[in-house]
């Protein structure tokens, strides 16, 4: 399962900076995931409040547009057995994009790696609002009604 989520990881930040690239200039943003890590990774409160400073004040600068970019800062920190703070992250992903599927399926999978089903159902259930084909969500879904 750990190295699905390596594989994972590194195939969103390979789209992540290939997404990067604008039309015409093909200059790239920076990415924020980076920033983040670079400068904060270890507390990710001040992560959180260092994203929304660079957000107000240097938003052209940074990739704020790709959701990729805070989906990976969440698989890392779950990679790194940091569950609380990946929610933190799927959090704020989930209000930065209230309108796409996978943020609410990265949310689903940090609460139930945190044992809180009804949470995990709940974002799950969100998800598949948004995207009925995500099967992912429908299985999650199934294996917790399955184990209760």
């Amino acid at each position: 399962m750990k190295i699905i989520k390596l594989i994972l990881l590194v195939i969103t930040l390979s789209i992540s900076v290939y997404s990067c690239q604008e039309k015409g200039d093909k200059s790239i943003k920076k990415s924020i995931n980076k920033a983040i890590v670079e400068n904060t990774y270890n507390d990710i409160d001040a992560a959180i409040v260092h994203y929304n400073k660079l957000k107000n004040e240097d938003a052209k600068a940074y990739n704020f547009d790709d959701e990729n970019e805070l989906n990976n800062l969440g698989y890392q920190l779950l990679n790194d057995n940091r569950i609380d703070d990946a929610i933190k992250i799927f959090t704020l992903l989930v209000s930065e994009f209230p309108n796409s599927a996978n943020p609410y399926d990265s949310l689903g999978e940090a609460y139930l790696l945190n044992n809180n089903t009804e949470l995990a159902i709940k974002n799950y259930k969100k998800s598949l609002e948004l995207n009925p084909k995500n099967e992912n969500a429908e299985i999650a879904i199934v294996s917790i009604h399955n184990k209760n």
